[in-house]
């Protein structure tokens, strides 16, 4: 009974600890001194969107290079660009030997890009940092995607660049910069996330699901985020080429100036009241009434729902924005997901909405991601739960198809077979 007791005081614990910041991109802004943030760079355009800042964002030597014989590679090589001091603002994966022809992509007439981050080195100098990283490459080269970092150990680059804001605020800068080179879709996430169901992709993702209201005139679908009942977890998020992710992604970095986004995890709530003031212009002065009224960037996740509530809208109403339900949301699940196919969430993490799952392991429901996050990457939480595939996905005799089961054979015992009831029986 007492080792029971010590068991559930260690969930409720964590389940009053889990923040709901984004991870590795808002540690790097508290890691910046506003005082040596200088007044230039990037600014905002009148048309929509970011202009670009006036330095350049890459150069020949902006590589981050993989080894598929040698995976520990991918360390060495995040290593020796903290050495080096690159003027890049980003780097762009690749491979310097060659992968399995049946796990390389055609790239398509689509262009997908998919940016990560840099946490500090340490993250990186140990086993699960860097595959987090290998494991993504592996993942984008399967799809056809090309993969991005951005740039976090340069101190005296990332400043000039966001003007001001918080170092989280580089988000915005380089989806902005991935859609001037003519992306067609731009996925960001945290380099605390791990993908866990590769086999899928961003358009299954998005096929997954009945469209939301299309915006007049415009694409069906501007933004994917995780939806956890209460707020969305920045940390993984998916924007298509729209007038209204250009709108949105404006909004957000002109938001990144105020004072009320500069503590983390700012960047948050500065993206849902953002996304909210354009959609639903009437509701900005309201959203943004919230946001001043609460004592902190946590207690500021909630403004956007709150603000809905008070106009009774809901999540699901905005045009243009596909907001992916959580496991505990069945009603929802049951109808948006497209009859015949299989739920299938963003991101697993520890917010409302899945937080008993995420304990569990993300079992109720697959995921394309796994966004450990605060505190329990430090606690190598991932680890424990997924240690075993962390190393399998890192080990280049494990053939994708094994690893993601995407063949007809049966997987190998290590990797659950979960079972998921027919959401559109769910009562």
């Amino acid at each position: 009974m007492m080792m029971m007791t010590s068991v559930l005081a260690a969930i409720v614990v964590s389940l009053l600890t889990c923040t709901s910041g984004s991870g590795i991109t808002n540690r790097v802004g508290m890691a910046r001194k506003q005082g040596h943030v200088k007044k230039h760079g990037s600014s905002i355009s009148s048309s929509g969107g970011v202009q670009q800042p006036d330095v350049s964002l890459q150069d020949d030597a902006c590589w981050l290079d993989f080894s598929f014989s040698h995976p520990s590679r991918t360390a060495q090589s995040i290593n020796d660009i903290r050495i080096s001091q690159s003027s890049c603002g980003h780097f762009t994966g690749r491979w310097l030997d060659s992968p399995p022809p049946m796990e390389v992509g055609s790239l398509g007439s689509h262009r997908n890009v998919v940016i990560t981050t840099f946490e500090t080195a340490d993250k990186y100098e140990n086993a699960a940092g860097g595959n987090f990283a290998f494991i993504l490459m592996r993942w984008t080269t399967y799809h056809g995607y090309e993969l991005r970092f951005g740039d976090g150990y340069n101190s005296s680059k990332i400043p000039k660049l966001i003007i001001g804001r918080a170092g989280y605020f580089i988000k915005p800068l380089l989806i902005e910069q991935a859609f001037q080179d003519a992306a067609t879709s731009v996925m960001f996430l945290d380099s605390d996330a791990f993908i866990l169901h590769g086999s899928f992709g961003i358009q299954d993702l998005r096929n997954t699901y009945l469209p939301p209201p299309a915006p007049n005139g415009d694409d069906p679908v501007s933004l994917i985020w995780q939806w956890g009942s209460q707020w969305v977890n920045s940390g993984a998020m998916i924007f298509f080429r729209t007038k209204q992710t250009a709108n949105i992604l404006a909004k957000w970095w002109e938001f990144g100036a105020l004072s009320e986004f500069h503590d983390w995890p700012a960047d948050q709530p500065a993206l849902m009241a953002a996304t909210l003031a354009v959609l639903a212009p009437n509701q900005e002065h309201s959203v943004m009434g919230c946001m001043r009224q609460k004592q902190n960037a946590s207690a500021r996740n909630l403004c956007m729902h709150e603000t809905m509530s008070k106009s009774s809208m809901h999540v699901q109403d905005l045009s243009g924005v596909l907001s992916i339900p959580t496991p505990e949301m069945l009603d929802l699940l049951s109808s948006q997901v497209v009859p015949g196919k299989e739920p299938l969430r963003l991101q697993c993490t520890c917010n409302p909405g899945q937080m008993p799952d995420f304990f569990a392991g993300c079992t109720s429901m697959k995921s394309l991601m796994v966004h450990v996050g605060s505190p329990f990457f430090d606690q190598k939480w991932h680890i424990a739960r997924f240690g075993t595939y962390l190393a399998k996905a890192v080990d280049p005799a494990v053939r994708l198809s094994v690893l993601w089961n995407t063949s007809d054979s049966d997987s190998d015992p290590w990797f659950r077979s979960v079972y998921v009831p027919d959401v559109h029986t769910l009562k």
